[in-house]
């Protein structure tokens, strides 16, 4: 009788969601292309290819449920997007897929974006980035379930999804679709990523999330949990030495693990480098030294009471030499002769590329008072 339930069960659920399913069909009426993007016969079927470009499904609003695709890549770096939930241009949950990074730790990963900018150097680690393998040549299935603030990611063949998601960044509201590609390889301009059969399953949340165990996320004692920040300004190249004036300021709430994301906050022009000020107003109970640990994305200058302190480079650089610019309170620390009473420190943050932070903490607050 229980065996007979169950089958029941299933049959029903396989059959819910086959009528839910929603194919998005590759046409020219449906899809906004950009870049390189097209849409063509690719190995054997109808799909959207690019070198370097991106295509956004007009009309399509889509907030939890199930995503269904099929990816084809071959050995070239490349990177891949799947943006969902996406409510305006530059705007939406990025799912990011490292094809070249095949079994290595970050082959997948989740990061929000705004304003174009998808913040991998923010978001990292457990809970952000999995392991994956990705064959070549060959139609891989990707299925991406969303649930409120969570998301889970299954590639290839797998019963179980390489990446869970917790606590997805961005307000949970419906937004339509976009795919995209870079190929890092000018040498083979007609090596392409290719997405074939994208079924979107609304409502079908066909994964247990209180299965996943929850990732564990330990209190850090003194961590800054609001910032002011500046009006953003385009620095000039190399280490900022002299505190820029600011002329108004607002007071921000940093997420659970200290970090602001200024792109949330701060309108960005179309310069490479942005810059902004980050603010707080410490009180210190007498004349002495605290150490503070900060992590920055890209470029830093630590200012107190209007003095620099220290400046630091940590933009992505592929080579000569080798850093990835993955922001975390281990980037920095200095050591801060406060006065008593009120000091003023202020950390100048101009992104390059990757995403827009910064994060700050006091190992030993006894005594301290932090105010935005």
């Amino acid at each position: 009788m229980r065996t007979f339930v169950a089958t029941t069960l299933l049959l029903c659920a396989a059959a819910a969601s086959a009528q839910s399913a929603q194919p998005v069909p590759f046409d020219s009426a449906r899809w906004k292309l950009s870049g390189d993007a097209r849409l063509e016969t690719y190995m054997g079927r109808p799909a959207l290819t690019m070198h370097r470009g991106g295509a956004v499904a007009e009309g399509v609003s889509f907030q939890d449920g199930t995503v269904e695709l099929e990816m084809a890549v071959g050995t070239h770096r490349d990177f891949a997007v799947i943006a969902l939930r996406r409510t305006g241009e530059g705007e939406y949950e990025e799912f990011y897929f490292r094809t070249h990074k095949s079994e290595l730790p970050d082959a997948v990963q989740y990061c929000p974006a705004w304003q174009g900018v998808g913040g991998w150097q923010l978001f990292h680690g457990p809970g952000y980035t999995a392991r994956a393998t990705f064959v070549r040549d060959q139609w891989i299935p990707v299925r991406i379930v969303l649930s409120g603030d969570r998301a889970a990611v299954f590639e290839g063949q797998t019963a179980q999804p390489q990446l869970v998601v917790d606590h997805l960044i961005r307000e949970t509201r419906a937004g339509s679709i976009g795919l995209e590609a870079v190929i890092v390889d000018d040498a083979h301009p007609d090596a392409r990523t290719a997405f074939s059969n994208v079924v979107l399953r609304p409502g079908v949340v066909d994964f247990d999330f209180s299965k996943a165990p929850p990732r564990a996320i330990a209190p850090v004692t003194g961590l800054i949990q609001r910032w002011e920040l500046s009006d953003p300004f385009v620095p000039a190249s190399g280490a900022i030495q002299a505190l820029p004036p600011a002329k108004s300021w607002r007071a921000v709430p940093t997420l659970p693990n200290g970090l602001v994301v200024l792109e949330r906050h701060l309108k960005r022009s179309e310069d490479e480098r942005a810059a902004a000020l980050a603010r707080v107003v410490v009180d210190a109970p007498a004349d002495e030294v605290r150490r503070f640990r900060f992590g920055y994305s890209d470029e830093v200058t630590v200012f107190l009471n209007g003095k620099p302190l220290f400046s630091g480079d940590a933009h992505y650089s592929h080579d000569n030499p080798r850093q990835e610019g993955l922001i975390g309170l281990f980037q920095g620390t200095v050591y801060l002769p406060l006065r008593k009473g009120r000091n003023e420190l202020v950390l100048s943050i101009a992104d390059v590329f990757g995403g827009w932070g910064v994060m700050g903490q006091f190992p030993e607050p006894e005594g301290l008072r932090i105010s935005p």
